[in-house]
């Protein structure tokens, strides 16, 4: 059968009464006329441009080199033709509007192809149906059949999205097949699209991370609502529980793309904080920071190690160590302002604690925090400990992290 040439009539017939078919056919000749009319405007725009000469411009400039001089200002500063440049504006805005123009046209042909290959499949199946066995079935056969495909019918799944809806749990895996009816073409619906997860500061930063997940969202957006519109005018059961499952399957992923939104938001916001705090110096009590926290273990100078490079580059940094850590480490005061050669390191007297020089140091500036996990109970009411600036970490599996400052580093226990 000829789909082309619609040699049939009864055929023709019914393509000419499918409403989607003819909306289709509607909005293509719709789309056609609009690029016919962009490409006039297109053809006219060009030639405008093409009369402003060369020589025009010329007395343009002479012009306004004249004017330029007798005011006094530079004589280098050239003339722009401003109606070249407003021309040049719209050709590219009008460009934009085509390109789209063309792309809606060939997303309606193809939509338009697929019901009508759709609409071929079922009418040449009715036919062969028709001239095999002259058999009449009975009532009771007819009862016995639509019984027999009611039980088997399953829900049509586009291929292009199968996989996608059997992973994340939405349908069971089935095979695919034709709509059971030229009134409803799944081609008609789009398939949710797999957005890829932008992937951090390897590809791009937080901003611009940001900006990508909520152009996806504004995307799926203007899916549901499609969908949803396909929904108030489906014409049978099958048609709506597809829909519904279609848009499951795009406010899941929306949803999905909401929350990866907030978790950068929130790292955003968490680094406007530490901003807000103004910090200049960090105080490290250096004997705590040779512990692991999980689990508990003398690590020694590893974390340290770690985590100063990461802190020389942001502030200034104080390493404040008891005398009696030195012969544990087997370090001098030497040998450890070398190991840390950015910043500067404090060795109690003998026999004393490093928690008042850490205290007092950060008492005297109100820009100067603390790296301990130390309580300091006994200087609950020094401004230090009162007005919060005292910060923990945390190191395990040979990482460590200090959430307030939003760092991390690795490390390595011998």
């Amino acid at each position: 059968m000829n789909l082309e040439n619609h040699a049939d009539e009864e055929f023709e017939k019914i393509i000419s009464s499918h409403a989607q078919t003819n909306l289709l056919k509607k909005e293509i000749k719709k789309i056609e006329t609009s690029i016919a009319c962009m490409q006039n405007q297109r053809h006219e725009l060009l030639n405008s441009r093409t009369s402003l000469t060369t020589k025009s411009i010329g007395v343009a400039n002479v012009l306004f080199n004249v004017w330029v001089m007798s005011n006094g200002v530079h004589k280098g500063v050239d003339f722009k033709n401003p109606a070249k440049a407003k021309i040049a504006e719209d050709l590219t805005k009008l460009e934009v509007k085509l390109a789209a123009e063309k792309r809606a046209l060939e997303d309606c042909k193809q939509k338009l192809d697929k019901l009508l290959n759709i609409a071929k499949a079922e009418y040449s199946s009715s036919i062969t149906s028709k001239s095999d066995d002259k058999i009449i079935a009975t009532p009771s056969d007819t009862k016995k059949q639509e019984t027999k495909m009611t039980s088997k019918k399953r829900i049509y799944v586009n291929p292009k999205y199968q996989k996608e809806l059997t992973e994340g749990g939405l349908v069971s895996q089935t095979p695919t097949r034709p709509t059971e009816s030229l009134d409803f073409n799944p081609a008609d619906c789009s398939a949710p699209e797999v957005f890829p997860e932008p992937q951090g500061k390897r590809s791009a930063d937080d901003s611009s991370l940001l900006k990508d997940y909520s152009v996806k969202i504004e995307r799926i957006d203007e899916e549901i609502q499609s969908i949803e519109a396909f929904k108030s005018t489906a014409t049978s059961d099958a048609e709506v529980a597809l829909l519904e499952q279609e848009l499951e399957a795009f406010i899941l992923r929306k949803e999905s793309l909401q929350r990866s939104k907030r978790k950068v938001e929130k790292k955003v916001h968490d680094q406007q904080k530490v901003v807000a705090l103004g910090i200049k110096t960090i105080c490290i009590d250096g004997s705590n920071l040779c512990n692991q926290t999980t689990p508990p273990k003398y690590v020694g100078l590893v974390l340290l190690k770690a985590i100063v490079p990461e802190l020389i580059t942001r502030y200034e940094v104080v390493i404040v160590f008891d005398s009696n850590a030195l012969p544990k480490l087997k370090e001098t005061r030497q040998s450890l302002q070398k190991h840390f050669a950015g910043c500067t390191v404090v060795v109690s007297e003998r026999g004393c604690e490093a928690d008042p020089l850490l205290i007092n140091t950060a008492n005297g500036d109100p820009y100067t925090f603390i790296l301990s996990n130390d309580g300091f109970a006994d200087y609950r009411n020094d401004p230090a400990v009162k007005e919060n600036r005292v910060i923990r970490f945390e190191a395990f599996a040979k990482n460590i992290h200090i959430q307030r400052l939003n760092l991390s580093a690795r490390y390595e226990v011998n």
